[in-house]
């Protein structure tokens, strides 16, 4: 089994493991334990520090995955590369925090209407300070080789933590105030873990040669750093840093808009619903932590034909996966609602707009990912900022009208947009592209038959002769939504798994069906 999908497997099980901590967390634990208010302040101060972070790291998150695998060899050179990356950051944490802190008034007047936020606001800076270093530590590691420490630390550590304090919270042991302090502190735990983990692998280590004070040391090092090297680490760095600023605000700024124009409670309803949504996403990004740092030392390798193979086979795996887990979340969103309160059933349309705008980014596989580490990557600015302006538009011109929805719209809009841009860019540039007839079979063949089979009114038809009376637990309604898409989705899961199995549109998931059925013992043989 290559590495690619070896670490996608493990990737895929940690994220979905995440993604089950997230549904128990998000979904239910918070609506019921926290106020829509207090919920959307803990979204807004995510997707600030996300924006701040990226600023603060200078860039130096695609720089490592781009430069690593050119210094690694020699330890002088590891040595000082290493360092400069680790003290970048608090120098960029820095400038931020002077930053924000001299538009206060102004971040302060934009959510004039959400009095928490002008409370809490001072948690942004420990957030920025966490959660840039936790990414900078983490790409250390992605550009190793190990794509599974950071997202178990992040997706399933920080979310059982969450469960934790949430416990505390819920039982009145802490109050909201010590709630935002250990939820803050959570993002600092995660750090603290990659870090022990990058010391561990001996990536501190420092050369036998350069044995001495550190000022000494860092200077010899230094000097025989390439300059050439330096130089064209500086640029990239310049140019990722803003095209990954820009990325991060796309991708924030409905988000930071909604709470703006609606409030934080409006903001907590579209973020439980896009989380619903973006759970599609899991796949790609499971393959993208190994499969860029793959990509980049083969585009350096000039091995352009591995390039294609990657690009075809995440764009068709994850599509797959994320196809099928998208159609489940469907059948079953009404069953969903009916454990929050009524407010946040305001986000079923949310789920459908954020679900498509992510098929359409899965489709598109790996291309960022493609242009970032080849001599194009500059285009990735160029086109992040236009999709910037694009993205600021329609929230503006959306929001006021639709609300949540609006937001959604314009999020899917530019999710469709940009990978467009993107894809036809890498194929009339580099002539690669993610689509070949596999791709095509099945999307024509399992779409349109999996959505005539979420049209079919199949709960009625299996509930319709059973008496479904309240529970104790449940109502009669969600009795019925529970049996009938139980069953629907049960029948789903085998005609979809089974059409994979007899047809040859992915060998990759018709070999783990046949594993799967080996290990269970229901065919003999091998394939």
């Amino acid at each position: 089994m290559s590495i690619l999908l070896r670490q996608t497997i493990w990737n895929s099980i940690i994220s979905y493991s995440g993604a089950i901590l997230g549904v128990l967390v998000t979904a239910f634990l918070t609506p019921i334990l926290l106020e829509p208010e207090q919920f959307g302040l803990t979204r807004i101060l995510i997707s600030i520090s996300m924006v701040g972070s990226q600023l603060a790291s200078f860039g130096l998150r695609a720089t490592i995955l781009r430069f690593m695998p050119l210094v690694e060899n020699r330890q002088e050179w590891q040595y000082i590369f290493v360092r400069l990356i680790i003290l970048a950051p608090f120098v960029g944490f820095i400038l931020v925090s002077l930053l924000v802190l001299g538009g206060q008034e102004w971040i302060l007047a934009q959510y004039r209407d959400s009095p928490l936020f002008s409370e809490y606001f001072i948690w942004v800076f420990p957030m920025i300070f966490y959660v840039v270093y936790f990414e900078v530590l983490n790409s250390i590691l992605r550009a190793k080789l190990d794509s599974v420490t950071g997202p178990i630390t992040l997706e399933v550590g920080l979310r059982l933590y969450l469960i934790l304090i949430l416990a505390l919270y819920g039982f009145a042991w802490i109050n909201f105030d010590g709630f935002i302090l250990l939820f803050t502190s959570g993002y600092g735990i995660c750090t603290m873990v990659v870090l022990w983990t990058v010391v561990k692998r001996g990536e501190f280590k420092k050369p036998e040669r350069l044995h001495g004070p550190f000022l000494r040391s860092m200077k010899r090092a230094f000097q025989e750093f390439p300059s050439r090297l330096n130089r064209a680490m500086v640029r990239y760095s310049g140019f990722t840093l803003f095209s990954g600023l820009a990325g991060l605000m796309v991708w924030n700024i409905d988000v930071m808009m909604l709470g703006s124009y609606e409030g934080l409670e409006l903001t907590a309803v579209y973020s439980i619903a896009f989380y619903m949504g973006s759970v599609m996403i899991i796949p790609l990004r499971a393959m993208e932590r190994i499969g860029t740092p793959l990509i980049a030392e083969y585009i350096r390798k000039k091995q352009w034909e591995n390039v294609q193979s990657i690009y075809e086979k995440t764009s068709l795996n994850a599509f797959i996966i994320a196809f099928f887990v998208g159609v489940l979340i469907w059948i079953n969103l009404d069953l969903f609602f009916s454990f929050l309160p009524d407010i946040y059933a305001k986000g079923s349309w949310v789920v459908l707009w954020i679900g498509i705008g992510q098929l359409v980014n899965i489709a598109a596989g790996l291309n960022g990912s493609i242009i970032t580490t080849s001599s194009h990557y500059r285009i990735d600015l160029y086109s992040i900022l236009i999709l910037l302006v694009l993205a600021v538009l329609t929230n503006l011109l959306l929001i006021p009208r639709f609300g949540v929805n609006g937001a959604a719209i314009a999020t899917c809009f530019s999710l469709f947009a940009y990978n467009v841009f993107k894809t036809f860019y890498v194929q009339i540039k580099l002539g690669l592209q993610p689509f070949d007839r596999n791709f095509w079979g099945f999307f024509f063949g399992f779409v349109p038959l999996s959505l005539v089979w979420i049209g079919l009114p199949a709960e009625q038809w299996i509930t319709s002769g059973l008496d479904l009376s309240e529970s104790g637990i449940l109502t009669g309604e969600q009795l019925r939504l529970l049996i009938g898409g139980g069953v629907k989705s049960t029948i789903f899961v085998l005609l979809y798994a089974s059409a994979l199995y007899l047809t040859h549109f992915s060998p990759d998931m018709k070999g783990q069906i046949h594993s799967m059925l080996l290990k269970i013992r229901l065919i003999k043989g091998t394939r």
